[in-house]
Parts: structure tokens; C-alpha cells; sequence
């Protein structure tokens, strides 16, 4: 894996995955969707919702700061308008526009 114009690139794959702040960054990005992947599995997540719950939530979150790190700012402000736009419009339209009835209970 040695880089023929930087002697100091580096020697071995594991190296190469944590070689900088880019390559750590993308490394780690395979890292969190691989446990996402893993976590989705039906027998997982029927067996321990919970975990699968936090999990992705947390990689999720993780992932769009180790994105900041591979690719800069750009590619985490995507993160945040899409989810931001997602959470919106389900706030907004779905919630309080299509569904506005509140539950009654009859005595």
C-alpha cells in the first residue's frame, strides 16, 4: 500500500485505514453502517428492539460526524437538511395538517 511518491505513506492496510484524518473518517463510516446493517436484521431486531433502536440512532448521528472528517462540511449539511426536512414534514404536514384529530376516550 505504499504511495510511490510519499515514502512515508503507509506500509500495511491497517495503516492505511487510520493513515489520516480522511481515511479514519471513512473508516469508521464503514464501521457504523456495518452495525447499522447488522442491527436492521429482522432476528435482531425483533429479539432486541431496543438495541437496534439506540444503535441507529446513534450510528446515524456518528456517521454524519465521521462524514465530516472524510469529505468536510458539505456532505454533513446534506445530513442535516434531509433529516431536518424529514422530521418537518413529518412534524408539520402529517402530524397537524393530514391527521389532525386528537383521540377521545368515551366514559
Amino acid at each position: 500500500f505504499r504511495f510511490p511518491d510519499d515514502p512515508s505513506s503507509p506500509s500495511t492496510f491497517f495503516q492505511f485505514l487510520f493513515y489520516d484524518q480522511i481515511n479514519s473518517g471513512g473508516t469508521m463510516l464503514v464501521v457504523f453502517m456495518t452495525g447499522i446493517v447488522l442491527t436492521a436484521l429482522p432476528m435482531v431486531r425483533r429479539k432486541m428492539f431496543e438495541v437496534f433502536y439506540y444503535l441507529h440512532i446513534t450510528c446515524c448521528v456518528s456517521m454524519a460526524v465521521c462524514a465530516f472528517f472524510h469529505t468536510g462540511y458539505m456532505v454533513p449539511l446534506l445530513v442535516m437538511l434531509c433529516w431536518g426536512g424529514d422530521l418537518i414534514f413529518r412534524k408539520i404536514f402529517m402530524a397537524w395538517l393530514w391527521y389532525p384529530q386528537v383521540a377521545r376516550l368515551r366514559v
